[in-house]
C-alpha cells in the first residue's frame, strides 16, 4: 500500500536530486532531497514513529555528498553519521559511492588521512563482497585523490596503475564498455 508508494517515491526523487547534482545543480538537488526528507517525517509524524532509517538512508547519503561540494562540512557530518550505519549494511551503489566519498574526504579536509585510508579499505572491501567493480574503481581513484592531497605520488601513481589494471579486467569483448 502506502509504504511501497512511498518507497517507490523515496527511490524515484532520491535519483531526480542525484540527476540535478550531476547537471551541476548541487541546490536543487539537494532541494529535492531535503523536500523528501521532510515527506519522510511528516508521514512518520502521522503514524507517531521516526522515520525508517534504512529508507532515509538514500537521500541522506546523497544529500551528504551535495553539502560537501557546498561547503556546508557540518551538515555533510550531520548527515553521515546518520545515514553511513545503514548505507554499509546494503543501499545503492552511488548512495554508497557519493555517502563514503564525502566522508573520505571531510576526513581528508580536517587532516585525518590515516582515518580516510582505512574507509577506502572498508569501501573497496564492501565493493569486492558485493561484487561492485565500479565502486572499487571509484574507491581506486579517490584514493590516488588522498595520496595526491597527501604529497604522496608515488603512492597515487601505483593506484593509478591499479586503476587500470582493474579496468582491464573488467572491459567486455570489444574493450568498448566498463561496468
Amino acid at each position: 500500500g502506502n509504504r511501497g508508494y512511498f518507497l517507490h517515491e523515496c527511490y524515484r526523487q532520491s535519483l531526480y536530486g542525484l540527476a540535478e547534482m550531476y547537471q551541476g545543480r548541487i541546490v536543487q538537488g539537494i532541494a529535492a532531497l531535503d523536500e523528501l526528507l521532510q515527506q519522510a517525517a511528516n508521514q512518520s509524524a502521522a503514524d507517531m514513529r521516526r522515520p525508517n532509517p534504512v529508507l532515509t538512508a538514500l537521500p541522506k547519503g546523497l544529500g551528504a555528498y551535495g553539502h560537501y561540494l557546498r561547503g556546508d562540512y557540518a551538515e555533510t557530518e550531520n548527515l553521515l553519521q546518520e545515514c553511513l550505519p545503514y548505507i554499509k549494511m546494503g543501499s545503492f551503489i552511488e548512495c554508497t559511492a557519493f555517502a563514503y566519498t564525502a566522508q573520505v574526504r571531510l576526513l581528508a579536509q580536517q587532516g585525518r588521512f590515516a582515518q580516510a585510508r582505512r574507509l577506502l579499505d572498508d569501501l573497496e572491501s564492501l565493493a569486492l563482497a558485493r561484487d561492485w567493480p565500479r565502486l572499487q574503481a571509484r574507491a581506486l581513484l579517490e584514493r590516488v585523490r588522498l595520496h595526491l592531497l597527501e604529497r604522496k605520488p608515488r603512492e597515487a601513481q601505483v593506484c593509478y596503475q591499479q586503476t587500470l589494471v582493474h579496468q582491464s579486467g573488467h572491459e567486455d569483448h570489444d574493450g568498448s564498455e566498463w561496468e
